[in-house]
């Protein structure tokens, strides 16, 4: 365990916001109003927890059932919608974090050209298979130079700028690795979001893999330190499913509702438990254009 400050602003003036469970401590930066997790896991602590294949299971990453496929196929369909409102003539496409390639499959049917990296060789593996020739892939950490002299038009960042450690650097990176007037899309937990103000200390998204929490002026205030121009930024109601959500609680529990859903584990019929909705469930999904 490390003690940091804030990784927004630098300040070490803070407040505890809430003690979670597994002892996990969110403070709020008392100069930027950022949520942060302090003390957290160490980088290595952090690392070993994406090379475990369980943390791929526990989200139904590595399922090939028709269920699971459909309901990635539909988040990502959405957000594709939303990038061909603002890019029409697609090119080529960056994912980071692209875990075992739903969305880069997606992606490659809308017409994209597509790369993505992730740090994890087991997900990478997955992507290989599903992706083949068509995508280029890289495992490991993403650096200025992991894809050479490559400029893309859009950089796609899903449930990923919250697991990294120094996010200004990290997104000014992103920024040089894009076109002028390319897109970064990011989708990340909303601390502004109602789900998290009604759930307090015991929202879904306050783990250990997700060092802090953006709302939408810390969003701001982040992506202008990078040198991005904000455009948008969204509730995003995501397609989830029952065993979706029982799946994420056995993993991560949380009293009452790991033991909710166990109990309605036992009387709900299959169909119900496949059954995709799109609900709002604290997610906020983000629009940047480079203006350089």
């Amino acid at each position: 365990m490390i003690e940091v400050n804030c990784p927004l602003c630098g300040s070490a003036e803070r407040e505890l916001l809430y003690r979670c469970a597994d002892n996990l401590r969110v403070q709020v930066c008392s100069e930027c109003s950022l949520q942060y997790l302090n003390p957290r896991l160490d980088e290595v602590a952090v690392q070993a927890l994406y090379a475990d294949q369980d943390y791929y299971s526990c989200w139904q990453l590595d399922r090939e059932d028709a269920a699971t496929s459909q309901l990635k196929a539909r988040t990502a369909q959405l957000i594709l919608k939303l990038m061909a409102e603002r890019q029409p003539g697609r090119g080529h496409l960056l994912e980071v974090g692209c875990a075992v390639g739903f969305f880069l499959q997606e992606a490659l049917l809308d017409n994209w050209e597509v790369s993505g990296v992730d740090l994890s060789e087991y997900a990478i593996g997955l992507a290989r298979e599903r992706l083949g020739q068509q995508a280029r892939l890289h495992q490991g950490l993403l650096t200025a130079n992991t894809f050479g002299s490559e400029r893309f038009e859009a950089v796609v960042l899903l449930d990923l700028i919250e697991h990294v450690e120094q996010p200004i650097d990290f997104l000014k990176m992103v920024r040089q690795m894009i076109v002028p007037g390319g897109y970064l899309y990011l989708l990340t937990p909303d601390a502004d979001s109602l789900s998290r103000r009604l759930m307090r200390g015991k929202w879904a998204h306050y783990k250990w893999e997700h060092l802090f929490y953006l709302g939408h002026q810390t969003t701001s205030h982040l992506l202008q330190a990078a040198g991005w121009q904000p455009e948008s930024c969204a509730g995003f109601p995501k397609p989830i499913s029952f065993d979706y959500i029982r799946a994420h609680y056995q993993t991560f529990p949380h009293f009452p509702f790991t033991q909710i859903f166990n109990l309605a584990d036992w009387c709900l019929p299959q169909v119900l438990k496949k059954q995709v909705l799109k609900l709002p469930i604290g997610q906020m999904l983000v629009v940047a254009q480079n203006p350089e």
